[in-house]
């Protein structure tokens, strides 16, 4: 809820204990990276979005993220691109993630890099 409503650190805590009592699962890890990111804590986003994709490497939101940093923290272009792009492959037709990816890409085409 405190990640919904903003409250970054908050919901940093919140998702850090949820980790330990969850044995590190997927959903506490990408909670974790979603506040950090928020808060500007980029390399520790990386490290919850990289425990993530170890466990199961196709997570579609850990994507979704590990192509943002790449898009817009380490300007990336072609391997972000190359991330979305596989992403849309696999992810369900008509879904808010599809949306996301597909308004990600659109961006990037607007974009002189």
């Amino acid at each position: 809820m405190n990640l919904e409503l903003g409250n970054f650190r908050e919901a940093r805590s919140d998702f850090k204990l949820a980790a330990t009592k969850c044995d590190d699962c997927s959903e506490a890890r990408i909670g974790s990276a979603l506040s950090n990111q928020a808060l500007g804590l980029f390399d520790e986003a990386k490290v919850d979005i990289d425990a993530v994709l170890a466990q199961e490497e196709n997570h579609p939101v850990a994507q979704l993220l590990l192509a943002t940093q790449s898009l817009y923290l380490r300007r990336e272009y072609d391997e972000s691109r190359k991330l979305l792009t596989a992403l849309l492959d696999n992810v369900q037709s008509g879904s808010e993630l599809q949306k996301e990816v597909r308004t990600m890409l659109n961006r990037m085409d607007g974009m002189a890099h």
